[in-house]
């Protein structure tokens, strides 16, 4: 059982066991009110006895319903707080490769959030650009899986500024998530393992799916993928490309361009909140990864070499679903006829009228969550 559900079970218990407590004390004070009537019992009849008895039964039941049910909900509540801070240790047996030389990283910890429960499924995020476990923390606090939300190497905020932690490339952060997700399969071996990736976490599950085509021994066994607004090409990532070419010793003219760019008030609200988030983090550590993913996705890039990633990703997951934001729609049908001649069934991409970071917002979450995990066909023609 694991500490939420036990902890649910025993503050169930607690309340069940002083209702009761409550109940039996009423029912004292009732026989000392009518001691009078319970001398009478014989004059009173065996039919009314038998009627004011079964009233205090259903009396009692009635309450320890009530109590059960108030006490159950209590008790949910209680354990959708307990959300860990937790770590992975990196050691060098992570990496099947030699590590770049500025890759200082091993001896050191990858961070992430935890939220146990009872689910055979174990969903794991991987944030955007800069961004880290927080942004998930409020879908966690209401799922029934067991959730998982990965901050990469460096963006930790409480390590924001510690020179210590210099950049390291993509690949090198692939090759620690992947270690990472190793751990956690070896820790709960009986649950099904969900990746959920929004934008450049989209981008980073894609990359891991070639990491586990290279080195297929050792590699975590995934049952389902979702991909919230992965990267196509150049067009589709404005925000990573100003980025890459940040100064970070003076960001902000590149900061206010990208403020400038929003074309709606609500684009412009997420961008607002986006930039205060990463701006608060190591931000040569977030040019880095903005520099590795436009290079990784490439300047020149078409759809056929993102449905090439796709197909290969199919190779390594049993579910797959890629959700794109409005900013796609007008890529969207193309995309969607390239990927059916190459085999891929159409019903794999969909296209919401939500901007990027809506995405993100709870109700979204869980809705393709749950979907991607009732799926029980692959998603190819």
């Amino acid at each position: 059982m694991s500490p939420p559900e036990a902890d649910r079970r025993a503050r169930l218990g607690r309340y069940v066991s002083a209702a009761i407590g409550v109940v039996f004390a009423v029912l004292g004070l009732l026989v000392d009110l009518y001691t009078e009537q319970a001398r009478n019992f014989v004059d009173t009849g065996w039919l009314q006895a038998v009627v004011r008895v079964g009233a205090l039964v259903a009396l009692f039941v009635l309450a320890c319903v009530v109590t059960w049910l108030y006490a159950d909900r209590s008790a949910r509540a209680g354990s959708q707080k307990l959300i860990t801070s937790a770590s992975f240790d990196i050691r060098n047996q992570d990496f099947a490769d030699d590590l770049p030389s500025e890759a200082a990283v091993v001896g050191r910890k990858l961070r992430y959030l935890e939220r146990p429960t009872a689910s055979p499924h174990l969903v794991v995020f991987l944030p955007g650009l800069g961004l880290d476990g927080g942004d998930f923390r409020h879908f966690m606090a209401v799922a029934t899986e067991h959730t998982v939300a990965i901050t990469l190497f460096g963006l930790n905020l409480k390590e924001a500024r510690n020179d210590r932690y210099g950049p390291i490339d993509l690949t090198t952060q692939a090759q620690l998530v992947s270690g990472l997700l190793k751990h956690l399969q070896r820790r709960h071996p009986r649950k099904q393992l969900v990746l959920v990736g929004f934008s450049v976490g989209a981008d980073m599950i894609i990359r891991l799916s070639e990491l586990w085509h290279e080195r297929p021994t050792g590699a975590p066994k995934v049952r389902a993928a979702l991909l919230l607004d992965p990267n196509i090409n150049l067009s589709t990532m404005n925000i990573s490309s100003a980025v890459a070419k940040m100064d970070t010793a003076a960001p902000l003219a590149e900061l206010k361009r990208l403020v400038q760019q929003a074309e709606t008030l609500t684009e412009f609200q997420n961008v607002c909140e986006y930039l205060f988030k990463i701006t608060q983090k190591n931000l040569n550590q977030v040019r880095q990864q903005a520099r590795d993913i436009v290079a990784y996705c490439g300047a020149n890039a078409t759809s056929d070499q993102f449905l090439g990633r796709v197909q290969n990703l199919l190779g390594r997951v049993t579910q797959l679903k890629i959700i794109f934001s409005v900013h796609y729609e007008q890529q969207f049908n193309e995309m969607v006829a390239n990927a059916r001649a190459k085999g891929l069934s159409p019903t794999l991409f969909d296209v919401v009228g939500l901007d990027h970071f809506q995405l993100l917002d709870d109700d979204v979450v869980l809705e393709e969550v749950a979907k991607l995990i009732r799926a029980k066909t692959r998603s190819v023609d």
